[in-house]
């Protein structure tokens, strides 16, 4: 996935907010700590929109390519996949 400009990012960020509300849930930053730099995002999505089934949920990354092939996909979606907390709107 290219790059986005300031003002798509500022879209994506807003839209992921929105979810974090809505759905109880949403993607995260993803830094490496070494550095103090993001290197993309991961995490949970809910698509609505899909016609083939009501509102699955999808677990997803954006990573750099400097940041690929570290296991950094994998750290954030296991936790990500696992069961929902008992306070959490997300009730598969």
């Amino acid at each position: 996935m290219p790059a986005m400009d300031r003002e798509a990012t500022a879209k994506q960020v807003a839209r992921f907010r929105e979810r974090w509300e809505s759905d109880g849930f949403s993607h995260w930053a993803v830094e490496e700590r070494a550095r103090g730099t993001l290197v993309g995002r991961r995490g949970l999505l809910c698509h609505h929109d899909w016609p083939l089934e009501a509102a699955p949920v999808e677990v997803g990354w954006t990573l750099a390519p400097e940041a690929r092939g570290r296991g950094l996909a994998t750290e954030g979606g296991a936790p990500a996949s696992r069961p929902p907390s008992p306070t959490s709107r997300w009730h598969a």
